[in-house]
């Protein structure tokens, strides 16, 4: 068994069997053992399933994906006088944008007539997502100001699996969408904004997945504003 330390000035370089350790006080344990920052100066870092890794974290965006986007991503439509775009992933996500937090839901009133509950039709709330500040900012803050008709807005709800890539757990679809409000705020650090949007039709889908992200089933549930009664369908 072979046992080798080089000290070059302040760096030691040990080599125990067929382990390698860098900056070590002891023997390294592992194939490459480092005590300290490791700086890929290009190509990220490949994992022995293939997959190549680049970026690992950016604040405020969650866990990052492997292409770079979090495990909270908005899609805009595009068209004219919409110019909002972001790194694709897969073949569902072409303009991603990360988001921070989104904020979203659905309620009914309820009142007692008679000793029975009954209820009025659903109320959707508008959506508010917060985000950093990007080159998309002065885009998103132009569509509130011209009240441009946005044919739809995404929120992909993701989870990254241990191999390094990711998987869709939800999905929320809002279509004719209006932003009716746009507020940036800063500490000194990178900007956050806040974003608000109303909307006519809301779609949303849920995915049963295995342990290992395999799918195994999904659940749809639409509602149309301006038609409640309709029989709404939804197209992701």
């Amino acid at each position: 068994m072979r046992f080798l330390v080089v000290l070059f000035s302040l760096i030691s370089i040990s080599v125990f069997g067929q382990n390698v350790g860098i900056g070590l006080d002891s023997l390294p344990t592992e194939k490459l053992e480092v005590n300290g920052i490791i700086f890929s100066r290009q190509g990220g870092v490949k994992f022995p399933d293939g997959t190549v890794q680049t970026t690992a974290y950016i604040p405020g965006g969650g866990t990052m994906m492997e292409t770079g986007l979090s495990g909270l991503v908005m899609e805009f439509a595009q068209g004219p006088n919409i110019n909002v775009s972001g790194p694709a992933m897969a073949s569902m996500i072409t303009n991603g944008l990360n988001l921070s937090s989104v904020q979203e839901g659905v309620g009914i009133g309820v009142s007692t007539q008679g000793g029975t509950l009954s209820s009025s039709a659903p109320s959707l709330s508008e959506i508010t997502v917060t985000r950093a500040s990007d080159y998309n900012s002065a885009a998103i803050r132009n569509l509130v100001q011209k009240a441009v008709t946005v044919p739809y807005i995404e929120v992909f709800y993701l989870r990254m699996l241990p191999n390094g890539t990711h998987v869709i757990n939800h999905i929320s679809r809002f279509e004719n969408c209006l932003l009716s409000g746009y507020s940036i705020s800063s500490g000194g650090d990178t900007p956050s904004e806040s974003i608000s949007f109303a909307f006519l039709k809301a779609c949303h889908r849920s995915y049963k997945r295995d342990a290992a992200g395999a799918q195994l089933s999904f659940i749809d549930t639409c509602y149309d504003i301006s038609n409640p009664s309709s029989n709404c369908t939804c197209t992701f």
